[in-house]
C-alpha cells in the first residue's frame, strides 16, 4: 500500500491572477484555510519578503523564500495564493490511501522559481497497518493526465514532517 499523502494541487488548467501596473510593488494575498497574509511582490513577480504560513492544524506549512519569482500561468504575478481543505478530492489509485487532510492550492499553474518548501506534520497513528513511516509520500492530482504524481520528499520520521520542495 502506497499512502498518498496529505496534498496536491493541479498544474495547468484554471488560472487567474493579478498582473501589475506601473513600476510599483503589488500585494500578494496568500491565504491558508481563509485566514490571509499580504506580501510585497514586484511587477516581475519577484518575492520581496519571505511567505511562511501554517494550517490551522498545524500539519501544513508552507515557506517561500524571499527573493522566488512567483509566475501564473499567464507568466504574470498572481495577485493571490489560496490553500483550502479538499473535501472532495480525486479517489487515489487502488493501492494507495490518503492520510490526513488533502489540500487544493490555487491558482492553478502558478510555478515557483526556486521551489517552495512544503512540511506536512502527521500522526503516526494514522499511518495504515503494514506501511512503514519512510514509505508516505506527498502526491498531487495531475487532472490532465487524471492521475497522482508524487513529488520527491523526505519523511523525518522523529519529528513526524514529510518535506517536499515543490511546484
Amino acid at each position: 500500500v502506497l499512502p498518498i499523502g496529505y496534498a496536491y494541487y493541479t498544474p495547468g488548467g484554471g488560472g487567474g491572477g493579478g498582473g501589475g501596473g506601473g513600476g510599483g510593488d503589488l500585494i500578494l494575498t496568500v491565504s491558508m484555510e481563509g485566514e490571509e497574509s499580504y506580501y510585497f511582490i514586484g511587477v516581475e513577480g519577484r518575492l520581496k519578503e519571505p511567505v511562511d504560513v501554517t494550517s490551522e492544524d498545524g500539519r501544513l506549512n508552507i515557506a517561500i523564500q524571499k527573493g522566488t519569482i512567483i509566475l501564473d500561468e499567464d507568466e504574470e504575478p498572481p495577485s493571490t495564493l489560496k490553500f483550502t481543505v479538499d473535501k472532495t478530492p480525486p479517489s487515489p489509485p487502488a493501492d494507495a490511501e490518503i492520510v490526513g487532510l488533502p489540500y487544493n492550492f490555487t491558482p492553478d499553474g502558478t510555478t515557483f522559481n526556486p521551489l517552495i518548501t512544503v512540511n506536512w506534520g502527521y500522526d503516526p497513528s494514522d499511518i495504515p497497518d503494514g506501511v512503514a513511516e519512510e514509505d508516505l509520500r506527498i502526491a498531487y492530482y495531475d487532472e490532465d493526465a487524471a492521475e497522482w504524481v508524487v513529488i520527491p520528499a523526505v519523511v523525518d520520521q522523529r519529528a513526524n514532517i514529510i518535506t517536499a520542495y515543490s511546484i
